[in-house]
């Protein structure tokens, strides 16, 4: 299969993520609309979120590698990465400006725009990549006790391993800058490093493989999603934003009032 082909299935991998990044979305805005149960520890919420965050960060290190294969145009690796980058900063602003108390400050933008020059040091080293992928996401569960629990709880308690947690999840890093930067104790959005940087690595992995993958079938629903894929930064922004006012439509329709501008502002971030 050609390099376009597999840029091709790779774009439409990027459109799905967006679908389900706004079925996401608009899950979590209705929630707040309807007081309906929405908890990262539900396993819908839980798998749902995975899924997004599997498919957009398994295709940056994926990109990242094939970028590494063809020799990386730096000029135009760089203007988009800094695009990426004004992007994630105004959404940092305009959050902080709006809602101080729950600003993002590492949401998805954010997380992507430092993946991906950490990422480019690891796309010429693969089988690193893999590696180190793995451990920072088994590691991460491992520390946090989110699998094998009573292994988890039997070090801490005998080897007192505790502050391991403490610098694995970056709380260390958080509490510094927390008094410089005004750090919410809770965020509209956080993409935590580790583990979800493992996710990176082991795309830059995948993305290496000589393995030809299938040419999708040409139909329309493949068509759309590749467009979606390659316009996966704006397409972020107008998902954002549409759904929102989409939502408070719904619950002006079913309650018959009409929502305040606070609840739209909450509703955005």
């Amino acid at each position: 299969m050609s390099q376009y082909h597999r840029s091709l299935n790779l774009d439409v991998a990027r459109g799905s993520a967006i679908v389900f990044m706004a079925v996401f979305h608009f899950w979590y805005y209705l929630s707040r609309l309807f007081d309906w149960s929405f908890r990262y520890d539900d396993p819908k919420v839980f798998l749902l979120r995975l899924l997004v965050m599997t498919l957009f960060l398994g295709c940056a290190g994926i990109g990242l590698a094939l970028q590494a294969k063809r020799g990386y145009r730096w000029p135009s690796f760089l203007k988009r990465t800094g695009l990426l980058g004004i992007c994630a900063l105004f959404i940092s602003v305009a959050s902080y400006m709006f809602v101080p108390n729950n600003w993002i400050y590492f949401g998805i933008l954010q997380f992507l725009f430092v993946s991906t020059f950490v990422g480019v040091l690891f796309s010429f080293i693969p089988k690193i990549s893999l590696v180190m992928g793995i451990l920072i996401i088994t590691g991460h569960f491992f520390v946090t006790g989110q699998i094998f629990s009573t292994i988890s709880e039997y070090l801490i308690s005998t080897y007192n391993i505790s502050n391991l947690q403490y610098y694995f999840s970056f709380q260390f890093l958080f509490n510094f800058l927390q008094p410089y930067l005004n750090l919410p104790k809770y965020t509209f959005d956080i993409s935590y490093f580790v583990p979800w940087f493992g996710l990176v690595l082991i795309g830059i992995f995948i993305g290496s493989l000589p393995y030809k993958l299938p040419s999708l079938p040409n139909i329309a629903i493949f068509k759309i999603l590749a467009i979606m894929g390659r316009h996966a930064l704006p397409m972020y922004f107008i998902h954002a934003i549409a759904l929102a006012p989409i939502a408070l439509g719904i619950e002006w329709m079913v309650n018959g009032n009409q929502s305040t501008a606070m609840q739209l502002i909450n509703s955005l971030f």
